[in-house]
């Protein structure tokens, strides 16, 4: 495994443990943090148009 990919597996065991803390911190609040970066994940990845349509259709 090269340094890239081995840095890229610590860096998410580290981000899982930081996750686990702030759900046992503040549930709400983490729940609010995962749904936040899913959206900001969406409209990177999507755009913002296709992005709020699938948002608009889930709350329906």
């Amino acid at each position: 495994m090269g340094k890239v990919a081995e840095h890229k597996v610590e860096a998410e065991r580290l981000g899982a443990i930081t996750d686990r803390l702030l759900q046992k911190m503040n549930p709400e609040g983490f729940i609010e943090f995962q749904l936040r970066q899913a959206v900001s994940d969406a409209v990177r990845d999507l755009g913002k148009e296709r992005a709020m349509k699938i948002i608009l259709e889930a709350a329906e």
